[in-house]
């Protein structure tokens, strides 16, 4: 188990930075939204396009019964038509396929968001797993000095029987504690692999370490952005069918058999919208306009309150663990001193002994957990669209 320890404390393991650049370099959904981005650029070439031009060719023969053989012309009629790009189609059309690049990409960015996320919060279970470690081997190691000053003092007839089969339970059950902690910190460095897509020996990184919220508008938040351009994707497209609404024109040049000789015209055709102007259309888009700014209200409103809840329950547990640092962990430290040395000298009582002794690693694990709920919370705070 020592050589487990050591090797434990000698490895050398991932940083916070290199885990969250691994995990947006090798997430397989990322890597699918970016290549679903690259679709926009067939469709923004598919906007700017004109309409294929039209051609109509007629041609004819006729046999007669006499035997006379085929009468009649190869070309009867020839037209080229041309749709023209009027109304601002194109140009609008582009704007649309813009709209839903920008919504794309700020997909993109909800879903590194959260990726990021939750590689931060499995990160930070690894090192508070690995405090808990740390904390368990200092313990274990003062069970043992413990357990052979009871033991030679028994010896020399300066200790009980009972002192001394307490002093075994305790470094007994501190080993138990120990052993289970090994297996947390495994379990914890599985699933940050997991997240990862690579094996994982050990995390680098003090858990003391925790930033500072950084301010961060819930308008600039991935989900909100995302609605917001979704929103201006329906404005546009309402834009686009109003102009396909109006006539289409198109221009061409016809070729005709005149008898004689062939006559060349120029041409003008149009559709004309005298029974429907699209407004179907145009009242599906509208009325999805509607609900997806009404979306996007509530999504900025939720994540205002979320925020706000976060920031509260972070400034709790700073308040919380500075009280722990300066107050609760050197009383409980200096208690555990004179305990220790009281028992040495023979005024204080290896029960008394072992009770400063809880309460100082207890106090020690409570301030670890602490830090995981600091961590946990700026692990949303990065979900939502804040900074890591």
């Amino acid at each position: 188990m020592l050589v487990l320890l050591l090797l434990v404390s000698l490895s050398f393991g991932v940083t916070l930075d290199e885990a969250l650049k691994k995990a947006l370099e090798k997430n397989l959904y990322l890597k699918a939204l970016r290549q679903e981005l690259k679709a926009f650029e067939g469709r923004k070439r598919a906007a700017r396009a004109l309409e294929n031009p039209e051609l109509n060719f007629e041609s004819g023969f006729v046999y007669t019964s006499d035997g006379s053989g085929p009468q009649g012309r190869f070309l009867y009629l020839a037209e080229l038509a041309q749709p023209l790009p009027l109304w601002g189609v194109r140009s609008r059309r582009l704007a649309v396929v813009e709209a839903q690049e920008l919504a794309a990409k700020e997909e993109l960015r909800g879903a590194e968001k959260e990726t990021l996320g939750r590689v931060y919060e499995a990160f930070a279970e690894a090192l508070y797993r690995k405090e808990l470690l740390r904390i368990a081997r200092e313990e274990l190691k003062l069970a043992f000095e413990l357990e052979r000053f009871v033991e030679k003092a028994y010896e020399l007839g300066g200790a009980t029987l009972l002192d001394y089969l307490r002093a075994k339970r305790e470094r007994r059950l501190v080993q138990t504690d120990l052993k289970l902690a090994e297996k947390d910190y495994r379990r914890a460095l599985k699933e940050l692999s997991a997240l990862l897509a690579e094996k994982v020996d050990g995390v680098e990184g003090r858990l003391e370490s925790v930033k500072p919220l950084k301010p961060f508008k819930p308008s600039n938040s991935p989900l909100v952005r995302r609605w917001a351009f979704k929103e201006e994707e329906l404005k546009r497209a309402v834009k686009l069918e109003r102009a396909l609404a109006k006539p289409p024109l198109s221009v061409g040049l016809l070729v005709e058999d005149a008898g004689a000789y062939y006559g060349l015209r120029l041409t003008f055709s149009s559709r004309l919208p005298l029974f429907y102007r699209r407004q179907g259309e145009i009242l599906e888009k509208t009325a999805l306009l509607e609900g997806v700014r009404l979306k996007r209200r509530n999504a900025e409103y939720r994540l205002k309150l979320e925020l706000e809840s976060l920031k509260d329950r972070y400034a709790v547990l700073k308040k919380e663990l500075e009280f722990f640092e300066k107050e609760l962990l050197p009383g409980a430290e200096e208690e555990l001193e004179v305990a220790l040395r009281g028992f040495r000298l023979g005024t204080v009582s290896f029960f008394e002994l072992i009770d400063a002794r809880r309460r100082y690693y207890e106090l020690l694990r409570r301030r670890a957990e602490l830090y995981r709920g600091l961590h946990g919370l700026y692990a949303r705070f990065i979900a939502l669209g804040g900074e890591p």
